[in-house]
């Protein structure tokens, strides 16, 4: 979801055991990555040390302890919230788009790019399985071919896909 002021997410996750252990780092314990690009001009600009320029974003959103780390973006413009449920865990998450991008990508018709990735652990504290949209194996810096997002006024419908 979207309005004027940011981009919304909702994530519910089914996981039969859920690891909260801050110390195995983020990628080995539950954990659920969400990958951004806010403009499709600057999608493809990565740095050779792996950094994604203004308006490419990587969150990683964990369990415990309600800790969000955004890789590439301000934290100060995030917020999130975790909850366990009896199936797994649920996660809302809101961000702000910079003031230099917000009145360009806050629109409707405005189209970007989005990935996730979920990190698995097992009760022995080792990550057993990395699930995502376009690629599971921690090489996500390429928004490109992620998945496109377009956003919708209120009340558009959602187009039938072909």
């Amino acid at each position: 979801m979207w309005d004027e002021n940011g981009f919304y997410f909702y994530i519910e996750i089914e996981d039969d055991t859920v690891i909260q252990d801050g110390a195995l780092g983020d990628w080995k314990q539950d954990s659920f990555y969400l990958y951004t690009a806010e403009d499709m001009d600057y999608a493809d600009t990565v740095t050779a040390s792996g950094q994604f320029a203004n308006g490419v974003y990587q969150f990683a959103l964990i369990n415990s302890d309600l800790e969000m780390l955004p890789r590439y973006g301000d934290e100060a413009a995030c917020q999130s919230a975790y909850k366990t449920t009896d199936k797994g865990f649920v996660i809302e998450f809101s961000y702000t788009p910079t003031d230099e991008m917000k009145d360009d990508v806050l629109t409707a018709g405005h189209i970007m790019y989005v990935d996730f990735q979920y990190n698995d652990c097992n009760v022995s504290g080792t990550r057993d399985g990395a699930w995502g949209y376009y690629n599971a194996s921690d090489t996500n810096f390429t928004p490109y071919l992620w998945a496109y997002a377009k956003l919708l006024a209120q009340g558009e419908a959602v187009p039938a896909a072909e």
